[in-house]
């Protein structure tokens, strides 16, 4: 996300964590011409994607997500 106010980053965050996920992660991020931006990665339960993904497009300014499955070990 290059676009957003850096100020509503610890709301999505938060909005992000009471919905149900582990963590989420903002990490900066060099977009395309050089710009600077925020990539916001956040960790869920199985099937928690699709309603977590709403939220992020919800609450940001960001045009989309992917959704990815791994395996975790604990």
């Amino acid at each position: 996300i290059d676009d957003m106010n850096p100020e509503l980053f610890g709301h999505l965050a938060e909005r992000l964590r009471s919905g149900g996920a582990l963590d989420v992660l903002l990490v900066p991020v060099q977009m395309k011409k050089g710009r600077p931006g925020t990539s916001v990665r956040v960790l869920a339960r199985g099937g928690e994607g699709e309603r977590l993904a709403s939220v992020l497009l919800a609450e940001s300014t960001t045009t989309g997500a992917r959704i990815q499955t791994a395996s975790r070990v604990m």
